[in-house]
């Protein structure tokens, strides 16, 4: 099988092998041995070990976040964020019976603040 992959997807792709041949061993789940060889020859092109998987997880664009999150991303309290959102600087969004903030919201905060 010949697949082409761009750096991203590759390495997206190596960290979800990664983790899940990790989490098979824990399980106890014999993986087949196929995902092992894929796992080392999308490494074999980038480096030689398998990608770290990052402390939390990265928040993209598009991304809907709790107040608390939010809080957290801006170094804030929790009734910080929601003094915000009471004051028009920041637009929640409803979903459900929750709100929740869009990361495009805390970007164009902190743009606005620079």
């Amino acid at each position: 099988m010949f697949l082409q992959l761009d750096d991203r997807t590759r390495s997206h792709l190596a960290l979800a092998l990664a983790e899940h041949l990790k989490w098979c061993r824990r399980q106890a789940i014999a993986a087949p041995p196929e995902l092992a060889a894929l796992l080392d020859t999308l490494t074999d092109s980038d480096r030689q070990q398998p990608p770290k998987v990052p402390a939390e997880p990265v928040i993209g664009d598009g991304w809907l976040i709790s107040y608390e999150t939010a809080a957290r991303l801006l170094s804030v309290s929790r009734r910080t964020v929601e003094r915000m959102v009471s004051d028009g600087k920041l637009q929640p969004v409803p979903v459900g019976r929750r709100r929740l903030i869009l990361v495009d919201e805390l970007r164009r905060l902190a743009d606005a603040a620079a």
